[in-house]
């Protein structure tokens, strides 16, 4: 089932910040964000995913987000998620502001964890490689600048200015 998200966008500087670590796995031959060539796909960060993105819950989201943009997040570690093959991320760290206003939009009862994917598909051989490449190209500070809705079964990007 496609999936839909509500994300927060990069601005230009942090969006080359991680791409330069999607450039980094790939220099290590490490599958990475970057082959990803869709025109929609950008580094960001998701606040909710879910099967479709209820009207009512973009609006108030638009209401309450975007008077705190653009906002400063800082990348505190490189993580690793999953089972294997692993997802490997930059690990954020949003103002209290913003972690709670995304708190009370989520309505799954899931933990949000502030990220930004580097890659999904790091074989288990190539995990301590990965980490490394990663972290080297981790950047101090992200800024978020735009809030924008994901519509998967569409493809279409739609950014709230």
């Amino acid at each position: 089932m496609p999936f839909s998200s509500l994300d927060l966008s990069l601005d230009p500087a942090s969006d080359e910040a991680v791409r330069a670590g999607w450039q980094a796995l790939e220099q290590q031959e490490i599958p990475s964000e970057g082959r990803r060539t869709s025109p929609t796909h950008r580094p960001h960060l998701t606040l909710l995913a879910a099967p479709t993105v209820p009207a009512d819950l973009l609006e108030r989201a638009a209401r309450d987000l975007r008077p705190l943009l653009p906002a400063r997040l800082t990348a505190r570690a490189t993580v690793v998620f999953g089972r294997g093959p692993f997802v490997v991320a930059h690990l954020v760290v949003p103002d209290p502001v913003l972690r709670a206003t995304v708190a009370d939009l989520r309505d799954d009862g899931d933990l949000w964890i502030p990220h930004l994917t580097l890659s999904r598909k790091v074989p288990v051989d190539r995990l301590t490689d990965a980490l490394r490449a990663a972290e080297g190209a981790r950047p101090i500070v992200v800024v978020a600048q735009q809030l924008r809705h994901w519509d998967a079964m569409h493809h279409i990007v739609t950014p709230f200015t």
